[in-house]
């Protein structure tokens, strides 16, 4: 029974650092997207980058560090891509397995004019 619950439990684990990984990629791309917007309906590359370094920091977890890469290419397209790496202790790790696991989520926002 307890050998059970620590794979349900350690399933629950890799389940929330999903979420988590994508919530990220998502209000990240989606708050730079926003926040990037120029007046002539293009996409900043200045305010991109501040907007996503200022995101990424408020929403990190110390316990659970976060990497981010952003494709700068894709700004012309009106389009903010961001992946986010998470890196997450197992909670039941095993003598001889790693005690560690990596997640990468990846989130695409478009900017669509009226």
């Amino acid at each position: 029974g307890i050998f059970l619950m620590a794979r349900a439990t350690e399933t629950i684990n890799i389940f929330q650092g999903n979420v988590v990984a994508q919530t990220r990629a998502d209000l990240i791309a989606d708050g730079s997207a926003a926040f990037g917007l120029s007046y002539d309906n293009s996409l900043d590359e200045g305010k991109v980058a501040l907007m996503s370094s200022l995101l990424l920091a408020s929403n990190t977890d110390f316990g659970n560090p976060l990497s981010m890469q952003i494709d700068y290419s894709l700004l012309p397209k009106k389009q903010v891509r961001v992946r986010i790496t998470s890196k997450r202790d197992f909670w039941f790790s095993q003598p001889g397995q790693a005690s560690f696991f990596q997640i990468s989520k990846e989130a695409i926002s478009k900017i669509i004019s009226p």
